[in-house]
Formats: structure tokens, C-alpha cells, sequence
């Protein structure tokens, strides 16, 4: 038996937090900024039968994900730059 299937997920994730500093300690008020996200990707199960019982179990899966830059500081990526991404993955067998 195989499985194979694709996944992703799209929201949006605040990029800074609107502060408070009272008497030396700095308190978290409100999240502000929201810009958008992604993760997509693949995965598979196999489950393979051999000769005298002897099973093979792999799984396997890849992930892309991006982010934007953070909305309190609209300049900080150079003209025609991207916001972060990054590529991940692994594969398991028992």
C-alpha cells in the first residue's frame, strides 16, 4: 500500500508588537503588522512486503515556506528582493 499527498497551509503572522516600558520592564501590547505566509509540500508512504515477512516502512516528506519582510520597516529589503523562504525535508524507515 502507497500514500502520496500534497499539503498547505496560507495565513497571516503579525511581523511586530506594539511595546510598553514601565519601571525598566517592556510589556508586549498589541501585535501589529500582519503580512502573509505559505508552507506547502508532498509527502509519501510506502509500505513494502518482502520475502519472509519482513517489512519496509518509508515516509517521506518536503516542506517550502515564505515569509514577507516586516511591515514596520517596508524598506528593509533593496529594491526587487524577496522576503525569506527555505526548503526543508526528511525521509524515515523502519
Amino acid at each position: 500500500m502507497q500514500r502520496v499527498g500534497v499539503y498547505g497551509y496560507f495565513g497571516q503572522s503579525p511581523t511586530y508588537f506594539l511595546t510598553q516600558t514601565v519601571n525598566g520592564t517592556t510589556t508586549k501590547l498589541q501585535a501589529r503588522g500582519n503580512k502573509s505566509f505559505s508552507r506547502v509540500g508532498a509527502y509519501g508512504w510506502w509500505f513494502l512486503q518482502g520475502p519472509g515477512h519482513r517489512n519496509l516502512f518509508m515516509l517521506a516528506r518536503t516542506m517550502h515556506s515564505g515569509q514577507r519582510e516586516a511591515a514596520n520597516d517596508p524598506g528593509s529589503l533593496p529594491a526587487g528582493a524577496a522576503g525569506p523562504s527555505w526548503n526543508g525535508g526528511f525521509v524515515e524507515a523502519h
